[in-house]
């Protein structure tokens, strides 16, 4: 599917993310496949053999998994420099991503963690105190293509359900389906050193520095035909690589809380449906938004601080307010027993907190021609929209597809050329569709 700068902003407010209760997965590494001696000699005998992905979040385990599909590589070769998967917000999926699971074979594997939502309400205030109300009706998200036409008219038709995961969960499942297959080998590591002579090839090279058992040892990738940066916004190695992580100058901080509040005595819990709310300013400018959980029977919420806000306020100020001004639009809808005002509500989640978002770009979305940025590396977003993990399920993986077929098919200084623009332009595209659609 063609990647659309009309993709809805109803999929970019809903794959937001909301802090949960603390619990961690043990990252599954491998080890070594292979005597390191002989993994050596592959590296350098074979460079073509070799995919190198920097990186084992859910950018990083997905590319793994879009190569191991594709078995253009011998060996697949993922490291990270965590020990556990302990991120606890969720994320919502838009329906693109379906596909591409499936296409990986790992849409059965993640249904059983899936949290699923039975109704969404869209609460959009507008100018001289008009406000729409939109809601979902039944349908299937992995079968409605949301990606043409404005808001307004695709909340018009069918609707859908609304699934949403964990993204420790997301990711252990990841780990633990790409660990098992023998044509990768996941290391706890990192770059310990570039080696590229400056001039001298149309390659890099670099050092892995990793845990053996206890000891650490290191592995020279000579020359590898593919190094893929997923390491996130603060990756290391584009740092070292030289490629600035530059901040969208015409775009202000915001400032956001995320965490839980209770609905004890505010809600009946055996009554109350999980659902989805969103509150908005003039269509554009969310504020607040959060899920409904009748199994908790609570509310997770990120919320929008002003500037002046952010100086005084707690995480709790900031939930406090936010969860306020969801429940006094839901009341309407929902049988509650609202307190007198947000400081009667209490804040239930141990890691409640505050953060600040900018934007941010890469200056460049490779390096010479072997070297490729991915995912959060090539450019982040904020909170408003939290796109990453519906987009590196669906068209970052597409990207990565075209990138891997195309220098596969040929060495011809031209056609390689014309291949990295390529990605770099899809890159591009997709990382200036987030900013656009979180600038306000």
């Amino acid at each position: 599917m063609r990647f659309q700068s009309s993709f809805p902003l109803v999929w970019s407010l809903l794959a937001m993310a909301f802090v949960s209760e603390a619990y961690a997965h043990r990252v599954p590494f491998t080890g070594l496949r292979m005597p390191l001696e002989q993994l050596q000699a592959q590296v350098e005998k074979e460079p073509d053999s070799v995919a190198l992905i920097l990186g084992s979040g859910p950018t990083g385990l997905m590319s793994a998994h879009q190569l191991r599909k594709m078995n253009l590589f011998k060996t697949i070769i993922l490291v990270g420099d965590r020990s556990e998967y302990t991120r606890t917000n969720t994320v919502t999926l838009r329906p693109e991503s379906f596909p591409k699971l499936a296409e990986l074979e790992l849409d059965k594997a993640l249904d059983s963690k899936f949290y699923f939502a039975d109704d969404f309400h869209f609460f959009i205030h507008l100018p001289k105190d008009r406000k729409v109300i939109a809601e979902s009706f039944p349908g299937n998200p992995k079968h409605i293509d949301y990606s043409q036409g404005n808001l307004l008219k695709v909340l018009d038709g069918p609707g859908w359900p609304h699934y949403a995961i964990k993204i420790a969960d997301f990711e252990s499942i990841l780990a633990e389906t790409i660990s098992a297959n023998k044509m990768v080998t996941f290391l706890k590591g990192s770059v310990q050193k570039i080696l590229t002579e400056t001039g001298k090839t149309k390659r890099h090279s670099l050092r892995l520095q990793f845990d053996d058992n206890g000891k650490q040892r290191t592995l020279d990738f000579i020359n590898p035909k593919l190094i893929l940066i997923a390491e996130g916004g603060g990756s290391k190695t584009r740092e070292m690589m030289g490629i600035d992580y530059r901040p969208i100058p015409e775009n202000e901080t915001q400032h956001w809380c995320s965490g839980a509040v209770s609905l004890d005595g505010i809600l009946d819990q055996s009554s109350m449906n999980s659902r989805i709310t969103i509150v908005s300013h003039e269509l554009t400018k969310t504020v607040a938004f959060g899920v409904f959980r009748n199994s908790e029977n609570d509310l997770f919420l990120n919320g929008k601080m002003s500037e002046e806000e952010s100086k005084t306020w707690t995480a709790e100020d900031c939930l406090r307010f936010n969860a306020f001004k969801i429940l006094n639009e839901e009341s309407g809808f929902m049988k509650m027993t609202l307190p007198e005002s947000p400081a009667f509500l209490n804040v239930s989640d141990s890691v409640a907190g505050k953060f600040d978002v900018a934007l941010n770009k890469a200056s460049s979305f490779h390096s010479l021609e072997n070297v490729f940025l991915i995912g959060d590396s090539a450019g982040n977003g904020s909170p408003i929209g939290g796109l990453g993990i519906s987009l590196i399920t669906s068209v970052y993986m597409d990207a990565l597809k075209s990138l891997v077929e195309g220098l596969s098919r040929t060495s011809a200084p031209a056609d390689v050329d014309k291949v990295i623009s390529d990605y770099d332009a899809r890159v591009r595209q997709i990382v200036e569709f987030w900013h656009f659609s979180l600038k306000k």
